[in-house]
């Protein structure tokens, strides 16, 4: 990972008091944090920006990051200015930590609850799939693969959906498992590009849950309605008896055509 560098605006006492907080922000006593958090969202973007650069650094201490993020939240708005642009700078990822921190990052925006970090958030997904091609650390990339879900759910929450194409790619062929939360982002964004893969899944999903083989069922009936998919569509021509069967229990207009003829 790549560390961005961020202007250096503050005036010298500022940082001082700043830096002072911060490192109150990380106490174990409840009341000098609220103090800290206090004194952080009256510095603003100028604390904003000393809360980056200390993310940075401390990238490998998650409990030093949630309290962090809870700084940047309280000032709010201003955040955005320095989160954002920390986002663009930081180039690959490359372990554990270098995910987690811009997942911390995302989430914070998140709860900020200003849509217009969709198109940024969005572009981190290349720098999570590009972590998972190159490398065979298995633990890096189960973190990437969560991560790229956790984004997708903000997006559709966003009502995003210039990232569908990388949506229904992790979707894949749907003769495997996908990650929890995933079709749940479908539901939302999903096309017909999702309804053969999410017609295989069904059945392995049942044999191991019902509560998603439900959910898949519903986000199956949810594309359909959406985008008025009608039994003649050419994707349902050419299935399998099995697929067939699955499809009259998702989809229960074939079955009754079926039964017409």
């Amino acid at each position: 990972m790549n560390r961005p560098e961020l202007s250096g605006a503050q005036t010298p006492t500022a940082l001082l008091e700043i830096r002072a907080s911060i490192k109150n922000l990380l106490s174990d006593d409840f009341t000098t944090r609220g103090i800290s958090l206090e004194q952080l969202e009256k510095y603003g973007a100028e604390a904003a920006q000393e809360i980056v650069q200390t993310m940075l650094k401390m990238a490998d201490k998650p409990h030093a990051m949630n309290r962090l993020c809870e700084a940047l939240e309280e000032i709010g708005k201003p955040s955005m200015d320095y989160i954002l642009p920390t986002l663009h700078q930081i180039s690959e990822i490359l372990k554990p930590t270098d995910a987690y921190l811009v997942l911390n990052l995302i989430e914070t925006l998140y709860r900020m609850e200003d849509p217009s970090a969709s198109e940024p958030v969005a572009r981190q997904l290349d720098k999570f799939s590009a972590a998972i091609r190159r490398n065979h650390n298995n633990v890096l990339v189960d973190i990437c693969e969560q991560a790229k879900v956790r984004i997708h759910t903000i997006l559709a929450n966003w009502n995003y959906s210039a990232a569908s194409d990388d949506l229904h790619s992790m979707l894949g062929d749907g003769r495997k498992r996908v990650r929890d939360g995933l079709v749940n982002a479908l539901g939302r964004f999903g096309d017909h590009r999702a309804l053969l893969p999410l017609l295989r899944l069904h059945p392995i999903e049942e044999s191991v849950s019902m509560s998603g083989a439900s959910t898949i069922r519903q986000t199956f009936r949810d594309i359909v309605r959406r985008h008025a998919i009608g039994e003649t569509e050419t994707l349902f021509g050419s299935l399998t008896e099995e697929e067939q069967g699955t499809l009259e229990k998702l989809f229960p207009k074939t079955k009754a055509k079926s039964a017409r003829r």
